[in-house]
């Protein structure tokens, strides 16, 4: 796919954490708002997300693209083996025994560059990944009130495959999984 001008798609270095991380708590912010806790989202600490961020680039901690646009970073896709998912475990925990090998645990962009096939291109780059490494089939987790997420999951080819509940602050939610051949 060609990408609209001024934007790329590489792997995640280390010099990209701190960018990263704060696409990662604005787009939480954004994409989340009305669907989790408002005060949850007030106090996503950056500090946490950033260390968190840092850990997973220097292990090399499965495939950590970034969206760039003007080499800024604006969005970011992460990918692994479910067996270090902590999706994998609550399922588990909750009766579900899944047979995906691969995951998907994070696909975000900045709101002002969504619908310019940024996000599509981070999937298929994920994805491509995933199935080099033989981490086939793939599940994405998704909170189920997020109308937006589901219907570019759908759109991309993922099929709706389970519900588990996911526990964030002292709430708990609905998460719904996509499946990837």
């Amino acid at each position: 796919m060609t990408l609209p001008i001024g934007y790329t798609i590489r792997t995640s270095s280390i010099e990209d954490a701190e960018e990263t991380t704060f696409v990662h708590v604005k787009a939480w912010q954004e994409s989340y708002k009305g669907i989790i806790d408002q005060d949850y989202l007030d106090n996503i600490s950056y500090e946490k997300r950033l260390a968190w961020r840092k850990k997973i680039i220097q292990e090399k901690f499965g495939h950590q693209l970034v969206a760039t646009f003007e080499d800024k970073v604006i969005g970011f896709c992460d990918s692994n083996s479910t067996r270090f998912s902590t999706n994998r475990a609550r399922s588990e925990k909750q009766n579900q025994k899944r047979d995906e090998k691969g995951e998907i645990y994070g696909l975000y962009l900045l709101e002002e560059h969504q619908g310019k096939g940024i996000g599509k291109e981070l999937l298929r780059q994920s994805l491509k990944w995933l199935r080099e490494k033989e981490l086939s089939p793939i599940i994405v987790w998704v909170l189920k009130d997020n109308q937006k997420a589901r219907a570019f999951y759908e759109s991309q080819g993922g099929t709706l495959t389970g519900e588990i509940q996911i526990e964030m602050g002292n709430k708990s939610y609905p998460e719904v999984g996509y499946r990837f051949l």
